[in-house]
C-alpha cells in the first residue's frame, strides 16, 4: 500500500485534495505538480534532500489522481484554482510551482490565475504552451474501430507475419473501396500477465463497415488459420472515437502507446469529453504538429 498523504484539503465543493508537506517547515515553498498518470509520490524519494537545501516541498495529488477527487470541471483553470486554495490553507502567501510533464500546464495556469501567489514557475519535460491559449476542440463524427487481441505462444510468433500478409488483401481492398479509413497490426513490446502479444485492427466511419470486413474474414477462412488457432487467449473490442487525427499514408515499424482508464463511480457524465477537450486532444495535437507522433 502507498503511504497515506500527510494532508487533505476539503475544497469548497466538497472534493478532497491530498498532498504531502515535506522538507524544511520554514523553507522556501515549492509546489510540485506531477505528470500523467502519476501522483505526488513521483518526487525524489528522499525528502531530506529538500530539507537540506532549505525547501518546503508541497507535493500535490492533482485532481483525479492518487487520493484527490476528480474535478467537476477538467479545465486547467479549475485545477489551478485548487492549488491556490491549498496555498491559502497552508498560509503560504507566495510559492514557486514546479510542473513535471503535463503538470507543467497546470503550473502555468497557476501563474495565470493567481500571479500574486506564484513567485516562479518551473517546467520539466513539459510543453510550454500558454495556459489558456488553445483553440476550441470540437467533437468529430463517430469513428468505429474493431480491435482483435491475441495471446500467441512464443514459438508461433514467427508465423504471425505470414498471417498478417494473408489478411492484407481483405483490408487493403476495403480501404480502397472506402469501407475502411485505416487498418493495421501490432506486436506488443511490454507484455502483461494474461495480456495480448499481438493485435489486428481496422477503422470505419460506420459500424456496418466494421462488420462487413469481419464477415469477409470469416468467409475467406482467414479467421481460422492455424497460427491463430494456437492462441491461448483471444478477445475483441469495438471502440468509438469522437476525437481523432492522423497523418495519411502507410507506416511500418512505428510505435503505439495505449493507455486504458476506468473512471470512478462518481465521475461526472461529461468527464470523458472534458478530459478530451481540455487535456488529451490539445496535448496530442501539439505533439502531432511538432512531428513527434
Amino acid at each position: 500500500m502507498p503511504p497515506a498523504p500527510s494532508g487533505t484539503l476539503e475544497l469548497s465543493d466538497g472534493r478532497r485534495l491530498t498532498y504531502d508537506d515535506v522538507g524544511a517547515p520554514d523553507g522556501r515553498p515549492i509546489v510540485y505538480l506531477h505528470g500523467c498518470p502519476d501522483c505526488r509520490l513521483t518526487r525524489h524519494p528522499d525528502d531530506e534532500l529538500a530539507a537540506a537545501i532549505g525547501v518546503r516541498l508541497i507535493a500535490v495529488d492533482r485532481p483525479g489522481y492518487g487520493g484527490s477527487d476528480a474535478p467537476r470541471d477538467w479545465t486547467r483553470r479549475s485545477m489551478a484554482e485548487d492549488v491556490v486554495a491549498l496555498l491559502a490553507k497552508l498560509n503560504i502567501d507566495r510559492s514557486a510551482v514546479l510542473g513535471w510533464s503535463s503538470g507543467g500546464q497546470i503550473a502555468l495556469a497557476c501563474a495565470a490565475v493567481a500571479p500574486e501567489r506564484v513567485a516562479a514557475v518551473g517546467l520539466v519535460a513539459a510543453s510550454a504552451t500558454a495556459a489558456f491559449a488553445q483553440s476550441a476542440v470540437k467533437e468529430k463524427p463517430p469513428m468505429y474501430s474493431y480491435v482483435s487481441n491475441w495471446a500467441i505462444p512464443r514459438a508461433q510468433w514467427g508465423e504471425i507475419a505470414k498471417s498478417n500478409a494473408g489478411s492484407e488483401k481483405i483490408v487493403s481492398k476495403a480501404l480502397a473501396d472506402g469501407i475502411l479509413v485505416g487498418y493495421g497490426n501490432d506486436e506488443v513490446l511490454v507484455h502483461q500477465e494474461n495480456g495480448a502479444t499481438h493485435d489486428n485492427f481496422w477503422s470505419s466511419m460506420s459500424q456496418a463497415g466494421l462488420i462487413k470486413v469481419l464477415e469477409q474474414f470469416y468467409q475467406s477462412g482467414t479467421a481460422t488459420n492455424p497460427v491463430l488457432a494456437t492462441a491461448t487467449k483471444h478477445w475483441d473490442n469495438i471502440f468509438v472515437s469522437r476525437y481523432y487525427n492522423w497523418h495519411p499514408g502507410t507506416f511500418k515499424n512505428v510505435y503505439t502507446y495505449v493507455a486504458a482508464y476506468e473512471l470512478k463511480a462518481d465521475a461526472p457524465n461529461d468527464a470523458l469529453d472534458s478530459l478530451s477537450k481540455n487535456l488529451i486532444v490539445p496535448l496530442l495535437a501539439k505533439q502531432m504538429a511538432d512531428g513527434n507522433i
